[in-house]
């Protein structure tokens, strides 16, 4: 009950955001964004950059041998939630995230 998928948690989020313009919930989009952003802000290298496949929430080392790889499809559903929160939300740390995940990926 440790693990934390940062890539997953991301990716949910951009569905809540759609969800929430959907159903005309500010409040979800809100929260979604803001959870992107605290995923993000979690899951990133801060040394090397990129964000982490895996992350144990009391800060041990995962068990699986891949967690500190830094795959592209984390990468992809960041920078996806990242515009929309930012469209939606006109939130500059989006933007700001969303640089630093788009230099780091490409």
């Amino acid at each position: 009950g440790r693990q934390v998928t940062p890539g997953h948690a991301i990716e949910a989020m951009w569905f809540i955001m759609d969800l929430g313009k959907r159903l005309n919930r500010p409040e979800l989009i809100q929260q979604a964004m803001l959870t992107t952003l605290t995923m993000l802000d979690y899951g990133w290298d801060k040394q090397c950059g990129g964000i982490y496949y895996f992350m144990d929430r009391n800060g041990c080392p995962p068990q699986q041998l891949e967690w500190d790889q830094k795959l592209w499809w984390v990468h992809i559903e960041s920078l996806i939630s990242l515009l929309k929160g930012y469209q939606l939300t006109g939130d500059r740390k989006c933007l700001e995230w969303f640089e630093k995940v788009h230099d780091y990926t490409w």
